[in-house]
């Protein structure tokens, strides 16, 4: 049985371009891609729809039942690419209430570790609007110790950028 990759996208801006234009390239690539419900706001309000992978799963209730077929030994990694602000610290607490959290969850209790890759990873970022006006974006002390906090925390490994992200996820499936 060929194990997948679970890949989950929260509704975070900040390399999701990157991370579904990697998803749509990597065809090779065994990946069942999960889309949270403020993701898909996200995607459509970038218009970035023609870049959803084929046979991705759309978040549909907060109890995750979308997941529940993975749970049978059919994957082996679980990435949360781009993981938000608030995704993180749902993790770093230990809730699991909707689908990239359930995921996270369920899966690590099956011993499978969850590569993150938070938005809010450098200390300043800038960002463009859709009408191209360029934002800078301080992160919150908050944010920044719940990143530390869940590098520290079993199963979990954290990235601090989509191409080391890449590089790890090519490597392990070559």
């Amino acid at each position: 049985m060929n194990k997948k990759i679970a890949w989950c996208i929260t509704g975070g801006e900040y390399f999701l371009k990157d991370v579904l234009e990697f998803l749509n390239a990597s065809g090779h690539l065994p990946v069942k891609v999960f889309i949270s419900k403020a993701a898909l706001e996200i995607i459509r309000f970038f218009e970035l729809e023609t870049l959803i992978p084929p046979n991705s799963v759309v978040e549909r209730s907060y109890s995750g039942l979308e997941i529940l077929g993975l749970l049978s030994g059919k994957i082996n990694k679980t990435v949360i690419a781009p993981c938000t602000a608030n995704t993180v610290a749902k993790l770093v607490c230990g809730i699991a209430d909707s689908l990239c959290t359930n995921l996270a969850a369920q899966t690590q209790k099956m011993g499978i570790t969850t590569y993150i890759l938070p938005t809010d990873i450098q200390d300043n970022m800038s960002f463009h609007t859709k009408s191209g006006k360029k934002i800078q974006l301080r992160r919150r002390k908050i944010d920044k110790n719940n990143i530390k906090k869940l590098q520290n925390m079993e199963l979990f490994r954290v990235f601090y950028s989509f191409e080391d992200l890449k590089k790890e996820i090519l490597r392990e499936t070559a």
